[in-house]
């Protein structure tokens, strides 16, 4: 008999709907569904959001796991993995992080490619027929580099402009501030440099969400005056087309790769998942309008340089 321990932090919401939506609990719910059919196999789980008589904190877990004699830790989401690594390296136990993005460490790990997600984006916007690509950067994280990345393999060094100039370190972890940030900076945008037949990416939905709310009213459509992508798939009533990321497959392939621990498989091991295109009217096959020069350069603002060229 194996005891597998699972840590992970979910937070209960009142509306199911919103505790279902956190992609940690949908991870896990997949993980613990695909080790379910082994039968010699016990899991342990952790919360680090919710434990009687205060939080735990990701080293306070693993020892905690550790001290009960488990036989493999998982780590949903990036809780101060090095800490966790090191732990179970003394204690001889494997260690597997699932996590949305590649995590930096040599450990067992499932994880979404974002960088060839960021392909993916550029990819269909070009075959759309959308010929400028802006992509918006109001952050700097490791999801919104990767993402970047991939779309410049597409488009290459002169193929794709990224606004803002100077974006601001962290991320917000709030929906109605991606939402708000994406449009403050649609507004900036589409004031002083945005052109009919621009394809634009925004690394989450909400973000832009909020650009195509700054672009309805200066009376823009998307799909037809521009295009617009997303990721997370979390904006359907939008019409947008997004990738939607492989949260179910993560926890799936994570209960794949324990087995095989458990099994005594122990060679290093890093699974890269794909996001899914999700095709819908935001990106509709841009066709140029047959309108005069002065209409064009009034509806869409007037060039100006605040955008950078990569």
């Amino acid at each position: 008999m194996a005891t597998v321990g699972i840590i992970a932090e979910i937070v209960h919401y009142k509306m199911p709907e919103m505790q279902n939506m956190q992609w940690p609990a949908q991870i896990l719910a997949a993980f613990e569904h695909g080790l379910s059919v082994e039968q010699h196999v016990i899991q342990r789980f952790l919360n680090l959001g919710n434990v009687a008589g205060g939080r735990l904190n990701p080293a306070q877990a693993v020892e905690q796991l550790l001290s009960d004699g488990v036989d493999a830790v998982v780590v949903v989401g990036n809780h101060n993995l090095e800490v966790a690594i090191r732990l179970c390296e003394a204690a001889g136990v494997p260690l597997i992080a699932l996590e949305y993005d590649r995590v930096p460490h040599p450990v067992h790990q499932v994880y979404v490619d974002s960088a060839v997600g960021g392909t993916l984006a550029a990819r269909h916007l070009r075959e759309r027929s959308y010929r400028n690509l802006i992509y918006l950067r109001p952050y700097s994280n490791t999801w919104v580099e990767a993402r970047l990345l991939g779309a410049r393999a597409v488009t290459g060094p002169d193929g794709l402009r990224v606004f803002p100039t100077e974006p601001t370190q962290g991320t917000p972890a709030i929906d109605g501030v991606h939402e708000k940030t994406g449009y403050e900076v649609g507004c900036v945008l589409l004031n002083a440099a945005f052109e009919p037949g621009t394809g634009v990416i925004a690394p989450n939905d909400f973000l832009a969400k909020g650009f195509m709310r700054a672009a309805s009213e200066r009376g823009l459509v998307p799909g037809k005056d521009y295009g617009i992508i997303g990721f997370d798939d979390r904006c359907r009533e939008e019409h947008l087309t997004s990738l939607r990321p492989p949260i179910h497959q993560i926890g799936e392939e994570g209960a794949r790769l324990m087995v095989r621990l458990l099994r005594g498989d122990t060679s290093a091991t890093r699974i890269a998942l794909q996001h899914r295109l999700i095709s819908r009217a935001s990106t509709a096959k841009w066709v140029p309008q047959n309108q005069g020069a002065g209409r064009e350069e009034a509806r869409f603002g007037i060039s100006h340089p605040l955008v950078d060229k990569v």
